[in-house]
């Protein structure tokens, strides 16, 4: 990612979160937050999300031979940290 595209991602996360909040995981380290981007990832960061749709489609080809052509994908889990 750009600098740019890394302002855009943290600026989109700090939204997320002022409207649906973050998980706090406390350590004795002092812990972070995570804020699930989940279904906001495509609404929010369109580009972002098939930018990772492709590099999975890639892997997918070079890794398997393209074993999930044609086949739904979603995305499940998109975490900020």
């Amino acid at each position: 990612l750009t600098d740019a595209e890394i302002d855009e991602l943290t600026a989109t996360a700090t939204a997320v979160e002022a409207d649906v909040g973050a998980v706090q995981r406390p350590t004795r380290g002092g812990g972070w937050s995570t804020v699930y981007l989940n279904a906001e990832l495509g609404r929010r960061l369109p580009w972002l999300r098939e930018r990772v749709f492709a590099a999975a489609s890639e892997a997918d080809q070079e890794l398997w031979g393209g074993i999930l052509e044609g086949k739904a994908v979603n995305l499940r889990c998109a975490e900020y940290h």
